[in-house]
């Protein structure tokens, strides 16, 4: 009895330390949606299963954020992933993510790269995810080289324990090691905690730098969720004074039978809506707003999308 006991303990989901607040910051908060403009997104989808190819042509007009056009393409398997974007720009950026055992996805390396005529835009990053029955670990580098005879790059490691099935502690380092004509090395620590029941779930980064982050989502219904989000930044003035700064923001979201809805309000004046509408099975609508009242600002912006697909399988 002891061993199944053990056994049932330690097979508990951790989840991850760079999505340990996903459900707030990307499932019912909006900023990382919003777009201002007109866009117009034409997608094809197909393949034969199990791999599957997309391509997305998006054009925009009007938005400081996207460019004109870009042309994106993904292909995926069991255990591959690729996907790559190109702007009218020539920016360029691309993911490959390969998993050693697919059937549990315990470990998954991952390549990121970004090439850009703008002078220090363009970006490698290296990464690995190991999974386990109740941990996870993440270690990741940016912009690795060995020029000038020694090695810079910022790291960042990732550790995250189920020590119950509702509580997750973890940490988080960064190791920021610049070239020696750039600056001296720094080293940060930060603590994460994540607590989860049926219909709630708490998840709180703390640094001992003076940076506070807590999060808390609330499932209200079948088809209604919020989530509020607390940031704390402890800041030092040239003199050494010491300024604390804090942003609330407060998010729910809408999930008809045909559309979504999301609205979003925080203490720095700016209220955000997005709306999402899909007509049939192939065209959707997308409208976001944005009423900024201390800058006395407001934008809009309208999308299109259009998706195609085409599959084959066989038996």
């Amino acid at each position: 009895m002891s061993s199944a006991f053990l056994l049932s303990y330690t097979n508990i989901p951790s989840g991850t330390v760079e999505h340990i607040s996903r459900e707030v910051q990307m499932d019912v908060q909006l900023s990382r949606q919003m777009f201002t403009g007109i866009k117009a997104d034409i997608t094809k989808v197909g393949g034969i299963s199990p791999a599957v190819f997309h391509m997305t042509h998006s054009f925009a007009s009007g938005s400081q954020m996207l460019p004109p056009y870009s042309l994106a393409a993904a292909f995926a398997t069991n255990r591959v992933f690729m996907n790559g974007n190109v702007d009218n720009d020539g920016s360029v950026s691309g993911r490959f993510h390969y998993g050693w055992a697919p059937e549990s996805a315990r470990h998954t390396t991952k390549v990121q790269t970004q090439t850009t005529a703008d002078p220090g835009q363009s970006m490698l990053q290296l990464e690995h995810d190991w999974k386990g029955n109740d941990f996870s670990i993440n270690l990741k580098t940016v912009n690795p080289s060995f020029l000038d005879g020694e090695f810079s790059a910022v790291s960042i490691a990732h550790y995250l324990q189920s020590v119950t099935p509702t509580l997750a502690l973890g940490l988080e380092a960064i190791w920021q090691k610049p070239p020696s004509t750039a600056g001296p090395e720094e080293t940060t620590l930060s603590y994460v905690a994540r607590y989860v029941q049926p219909t709630w779930i708490a998840s709180a980064q703390l640094s001992p730098q003076g940076v506070l982050g807590a999060c808390f989502w609330k499932k209200l219904s079948a088809k209604v969720e919020a989530g509020v989000e607390c940031q704390l930044i402890k800041a030092f003035g040239p003199m050494g004074q010491s300024k604390t700064e804090g942003t609330t923001t407060i998010a729910a979201k809408y999930d008809y039978l045909h559309s979504t809805l999301r609205g979003q309000l925080d203490t720095k004046g700016k209220l955000q809506c997005l709306f999402e509408k899909r007509l049939s099975g192939a065209v959707s609508l997308t409208f976001a707003a944005t009423l900024d009242h201390f800058k006395n600002n407001a934008t809009v912006g309208l999308g299109v999308n259009l998706e195609m697909y085409y599959f084959t399988k066989y038996l």
